[in-house]
């Protein structure tokens, strides 16, 4: 009698998919003023000006804050170069992905900022 193995391979859990984002431009930037952006995830919409700073040579940098009514306002640096993108904000070092990033790609990619 011959005897025949199965071999189960352990099943990956099934990734949660990414929250669907939107952003829009609401505000160009003009002289001193930095422009405004609106970025909405998963149904939540927040306000941010975003100031373009002086970056390196193959990415542009921005100084993203929050425009919030508490005083607990953080303020993230976004780099955005052709191919690749970061963010000092949690969830860009957890994930390696976040709204700021991603939303300012976007707006960069179609001439908007």
């Amino acid at each position: 009698m011959t005897q025949t193995a199965t071999r189960t391979q352990a099943r990956k859990p099934a990734s949660k998919p990414a929250p669907a984002r939107k952003i829009r431009l609401i505000l160009a930037a003009a002289g001193d003023m930095p422009a405004v952006a609106r970025i909405e995830t998963e149904g939540k919409a927040a306000l941010y000006a975003v100031r373009e700073v002086a970056g390196q040579p193959q990415a542009r940098m921005f100084c993203v804050r929050e425009v919030v009514t508490s005083d607990e306002v953080e303020t993230y640096t976004c780099y955005i170069g052709e191919k690749t993108q970061s963010c000092t904000c949690q969830g860009w070092n957890r994930h390696r992905k976040c709204k700021h990033a991603d939303g300012l790609a976007v707006l960069v990619k179609i001439g908007k900022i």
